[in-house]
């Protein structure tokens, strides 16, 4: 059976009132999100990047997703690394604060799609995506 997880990339954010609130919500989010795919039977399950998720925990596995520089993130990248670090075949990637709204059994749907033996990708927006995954990493 191929190897599958998901990776959640949590972006630090600002220091005003707003961005602090946006802030509490995207953890409070991504925290729901990782007991609930931990509740599909999906490990791991890797918050990114290592700085920003060490501040707060998640119920998530912790890396950094480039070891060249956490400065100087580039999304693509990361990802590769982190699929090539994890000897990945399938994977769900959200954006933290992203996937809450998804039910239980949607969820379900997503994990069960990244375990097949496909090369086939779904993405919740083809321009702005929030969430994705890859039966094929």
């Amino acid at each position: 059976m191929k190897r599958v997880a998901a990776l959640v990339f949590h972006a630090p954010v600002g220091g005003s009132v707003g961005e602090r609130v946006v802030e509490e919500a995207r953890r409070a989010s991504t925290r729901g999100l990782c007991g609930a795919l931990r509740a599909c039977g999906l490990e791991p399950i890797v918050v990114a990047p290592a700085h920003v998720a060490r501040e707060h925990p998640f119920d998530a596995e912790i890396r950094t997703p480039d070891e060249a520089s956490e400065q100087t993130f580039h999304f693509g990248r990361a990802l590769q690394h982190l699929i090539a670090d994890l000897d990945l075949g399938g994977l769900l990637y959200f954006g933290s604060g992203s996937g809450g709204l998804l039910s239980q059994e949607e969820l379900r749907e997503l994990v069960d799609f990244v375990r097949a033996d496909a090369t086939s990708a779904v993405v919740n927006n083809v321009y702005s995506c929030a969430f994705a995954a890859f039966a094929d990493a």
